[in-house]
């Protein structure tokens, strides 16, 4: 279910990249305009990039985020899996303090 939840999440990180790039392809657009490059040779191009940058709004609008979901009772199983590890470090650490305490 998590690996799911995931790919789902990573889909909707890529279309706002791509939409983050598609705003600066725009943008350099505008800017070769400004700079004297013809219109009628980036106009073609700009059409194309208005419409996939609204495309990809209308998904990211539509796609909500999802949660990655934990089990409930996960805390315990992660304690009783690593309870013996405490104990045994517990003994160390007091080993570790008694043999101080006799130096």
């Amino acid at each position: 279910m998590n690996r799911l939840v995931s790919e789902h999440n990573a889909g909707l990180n890529t279309k706002r990249s791509e939409l983050e790039k598609v705003g600066r392809d725009i943008d350099k657009l505008v800017q070769a305009i400004l700079d004297g490059v013809l219109g009628s040779q980036i106009k073609d191009r700009m059409a194309e990039l208005e419409a996939r940058k609204e495309q990809l709004e209308r998904q990211i609008g539509a796609a909500q985020e999802v949660p990655v979901r934990l089990h409930p009772n996960l805390a315990g199983c992660y304690r009783g899996q690593n309870g013996g590890f405490n104990v045994c470090l517990g003994r160390y650490r007091l080993a570790t303090i008694n043999l101080g305490n006799t130096i």
